[in-house]
């Protein structure tokens, strides 16, 4: 056989196999063809635009705080250097309700400096007593204004709104609750505020904690607006005044003070009345405590004992 009939023949047997593979694949049943599968562990991403951003998620821890504004506190209202003198006439009584005594004293206090939630607070008690005047020293103390004493802040939150009826109109109230601690004593207040109605405090429930936490506490007090618009004649000036209860309770006995309080005023307070009950329920002490004098700037203090004196004479006779 030669060459050339060997590559003859063997493309000929090239071309048959070709032509009976084709006809075998064009009568193939169609659902045999099968797509290569794909892995089962193969990502499966949707389009960019099918991916919707989630809801935005709000930090519940982040706590809101209380910061009344400066303008609504009774001192902060005022620039350093704002002063009131007050006369306190103070009656100690028997069991049988005499009068065992009556002591006068005056009381000067300035708003020495104010930052923040925190003002520091200028005082001096001069007594006048069997005729005799006793002259105390000037006394710096720092106040919280959040509540009015000397303690420091534990923690806060916020309550419910709560609605106070004053002279008859509704007035919303931001309510809140102060843990703090007043010299080693566990405090706890809650605060009704309104940023609108003076004296923006309109009530506060106050417990002096016991140091055993399932025990009663030792002492409550309760300060209350009861109206917020009275006249008040100071010398030629007719105030206009909110009146206040407070009244306190503990193991010694109860105290019920009415008070009246005016924006004018620095530390707003104008003339208060309060009498005291002991344990058994006698009266044993009242108490007339009214602002004579104050200023919204700084005052001499080298005249205040020689004008003292003469208001102090005055208030023994």
């Amino acid at each position: 056989m030669t060459r050339r009939f060997r590559l003859l023949l063997s493309g000929w047997v090239a071309a048959c196999f070709a032509l009976f593979a084709a006809s075998a694949f064009a009568q193939a049943d169609p659902a045999a063809v099968r797509a290569v599968p794909v892995a089962a562990s193969a990502p499966t991403t949707a389009p960019a635009d099918e991916i919707l951003p989630g809801p935005a998620v709000e930090d519940d821890d982040e706590a809101e705080e209380f910061h009344p504004p400066a303008a609504t506190h009774v001192w902060l209202r005022f620039a350093p250097g704002a002063w009131r003198r007050s006369v306190v006439t103070t009656q100690s009584l028997s069991p049988d309700g005499e009068t065992l005594a009556v002591g006068v004293t005056t009381r000067d206090e300035t708003l020495a400096s104010a930052e923040l939630d925190r003002y520091v607070l200028q005082s001096r008690a001069t007594v006048t007593t069997l005729g005799r005047v006793i002259e105390g020293q000037w006394v710096d103390a720092s106040y919280s204004a959040l509540f009015d004493g000397p303690g420091n802040l534990v923690a806060q939150q916020r309550l419910d709104d709560e609605a106070m009826v004053i002279d008859g109109q509704n007035v919303n109230c931001a309510v809140w609750q102060l843990q703090y601690d007043d010299g080693g004593r566990r405090m706890s207040d809650q605060v009704w505020f309104s940023a609108e109605v003076f004296p923006h405090v309109l009530m506060r429930h106050r417990l002096t904690l016991a140091d055993d936490p399932t025990a009663a506490p030792d002492r409550m007090e309760t300060v209350e607006v009861v109206a917020g618009a009275l006249p008040y004649h100071f010398g030629e000036d007719l105030l206009t005044c909110a009146c206040v209860r407070t009244t306190r309770e503990g193991p010694k006995g109860r105290t019920v003070e009415i008070a009246l309080l005016s924006e004018t005023t620095p530390g707003g307070q104008v003339i208060a009345w309060s009498t005291e009950w002991d344990a058994e329920g006698r009266r044993v002490r009242t108490t007339v405590a009214e602002t004579v004098e104050f200023g919204t700037e700084p005052v001499d203090r080298s005249l205040l004992p020689r004008r003292q004196l003469r208001q102090q004479r005055r208030a023994a006779r």
